[in-house]
């Protein structure tokens, strides 16, 4: 077989390789069908490309540690949300198929959803800047350590 490409970046890539070690694209074993995924790929728009599964499953367990932890003692809420945000965004990034930019974008509109949801259901004081920043900054940090977890095991 001859040397195969990434279609995205150039990288030379072995055979046994499912994602690019530069850019983390996902690699097929024939260079004709990987280069038929890129032009797919590029014809799709930003809402076609979205992955929901990793999505939903980021989403809903910080959703869910929120919900647990509004019924634990006060001094352990912050912790089991806290927890479930870095948990949760973990598993977004490291489920998800998409380049690391996608895996961030849902990254940052986990943090604003669940953000929401705090705010419309639990929330009993005013606004404070780090209620918005902490858990956008946990969601892309775990987000982009899912999944650059799961590109160095090429999986």
């Amino acid at each position: 077989m001859g040397k195969i490409y990434c279609s995205n970046c150039g990288t030379e890539l072995d055979d046994s390789d499912k994602f690019c070690s530069s850019c983390g694209n996902i690699v097929n074993g024939d260079m004709s069908d990987n280069h038929n995924i890129r032009e797919n790929n590029e014809n799709l728009t930003f809402m076609e490309r979205i992955e929901i599964i990793p999505l939903i499953i980021g989403i809903l367990f910080c959703v869910i540690c929120q919900i647990i932890a509004s019924v634990l003692p006060y001094q352990s809420q912050s912790i089991v949300v806290l927890l479930g945000f870095a948990i949760g965004s973990f598993l977004m990034g490291y489920l998800s198929n998409e380049s690391i930019t996608f895996v961030l974008c849902y990254a940052v509109f986990t943090a604003i959803i669940s953000f929401l949801v705090y705010w419309l259901f639990f929330s009993t004081r005013f606004f404070h800047l780090a209620d918005i920043l902490l858990p956008l900054f946990l969601t892309v940090v775990f987000s982009f350590i899912g999944n650059l977890i799961k590109i160095k095991l090429k999986l």
